[in-house]
């Protein structure tokens, strides 16, 4: 028998790698400047802008 332990951390693993790819493949598809014009409070898009603007200080 898996340990509980382990089945939550196989699941997590798992959940991670599918959001990731999903996120990845959202990324992709819509170009930030794209992104920005539609979805201006995107918290992704929040999070790249500064980070960005902190790089160009």
């Amino acid at each position: 028998m898996i340990d509980a332990n382990l089945q939550v951390v196989i699941f997590n693993n798992i959940y991670f790698a599918v959001l990731t790819l999903w996120w990845v493949k959202r990324v992709v598809n819509k170009p930030i400047i794209a992104r920005s014009a539609h979805q201006p409070d995107d918290p992704v898009f929040i999070l790249w802008k500064s980070l960005f603007r902190e790089q160009r200080l």
